[in-house]
Parts: C-alpha cells; sequence; structure tokens
C-alpha cells in the first residue's frame, strides 16, 4: 500500500505539472480532489489493513485468506477505499481522475497522457484486487488469530465512506476550495 501512494501522488504532480504548463483551471480541482481524495482513501486502506494484520497476525497478502468471512467489515473499508484509488465511479477518486482528463481528452496531441492515466489505472486495480480477491477465497480460509475489534473497523471503514460521499459535495467542496484559494 505505501508504494500505491507514490503512483496515487503521481496524478497530483501530472495535474500540478499540467496546470503550471497549460493554466488550465480544471486541473486546480483536480489537483485539489486528488489530495483530499487520495487522504481518506489511503487513511481507511491503513487503518482496514491494519486490522487485517492485526486479526490474523501477519502483513502477508497470503495470510488473508477468508478475511471476507471473518472480518467483513475491514476487508469492505480496504475495498471500498481501493475502488476510489482506481476511481470507480462516484467515488471522489473517479471524479478527480475524470476532472484530470477532461482537458487531456480535448486535444489529440495530450492522448498520450491519457494513457497514462488509464495504465496507472489498471496498476492500481491489479493491486487492491490482488488483496480483495485473497480476502474472498473461501477454499484456503482460515480463522483470526485475535478477536475483531468491530470498532475499530467501523473506524477504518468511515474515511471509505466519506470518498464515496465526496461525489454529492464535489460542487461546493471545489467552490470553496476556488474562494479559499483567491
Amino acid at each position: 500500500m505505501a508504494y500505491s501512494t507514490v503512483a496515487q501522488l503521481g496524478y497530483g504532480l501530472l495535474a500540478l505539472g499540467l496546470l503550471l504548463h497549460w493554466r488550465e483551471p480544471r486541473l486546480d480541482a483536480a489537483l485539489w480532489l486528488f489530495v483530499f481524495a487520495h487522504g481518506l482513501a489511503k487513511l481507511s486502506m491503513f487503518l482496514a489493513a491494519g486490522e487485517l494484520q492485526h486479526g490474523f497476525g501477519s502483513r502477508r497478502v497470503k495470510t488473508l485468506a477468508g478475511a471476507g468471512q471473518s472480518l467483513p467489515l475491514a476487508l469492505f473499508a480496504f475495498a471500498l477505499a481501493g475502488a476510489s484509488l482506481i476511481g470507480l465511479p462516484p467515488s471522489g477518486g473517479f471524479l478527480a481522475k475524470w476532472l484530470l482528463l477532461q482537458p487531456l481528452l480535448e486535444e489529440p496531441r495530450r492522448w498520450p497522457w491519457v494513457l497514462g492515466v488509464l495504465f496507472a489505472t489498471l496498476l492500481s486495480a491489479a493491486y487492491v484486487f490482488r488483496v480483495v480477491a485473497r480476502g474472498f477465497d473461501r477454499q484456503r480460509s482460515r480463522r483470526p488469530a485475535r478477536p475483531q475489534d468491530r470498532l475499530a473497523h467501523g473506524l477504518a471503514l468511515l474515511p471509505a465512506l466519506l470518498v464515496w460521499a465526496l461525489a454529492p459535495f464535489a460542487e461546493p467542496l471545489l467552490q470553496w476550495l476556488d474562494g479559499a484559494g483567491r
């Protein structure tokens, strides 16, 4: 997960670089949404991963088999936050990527940047789905080594729910950010 931060921050740096080069206001909004959505999603993923690690007593992905049955809330929090990092709609991660892609799609000479974003999206999907698929592997299922803490699992889920709640509040948030930047 820590390595994925490098990839996710790459989107923000791409938005910043293109913003400085093209002076496109939509990229400013994309940059801020990336920072906000990534922060919420990554917070949720680290909390959920900590709970999964605590429950199974290991940091290895292969030990997560059956987590969907034994630690469902923690795995759901991880999956929901990961879906935002991938950019599935209507999450905050999707909104940020959409704002980044709009000015890139308008001119064919910018399309190589689009391909880079789409390739990075596929890589994000691969590392998130690897963990989630292992968690739903019932054939190698194992019980957690330690009792689960439902409150901690709920706290891991909260930022993931917030990043998905960004969709209806994105426009007012962007207007507020635009006003705060002036």
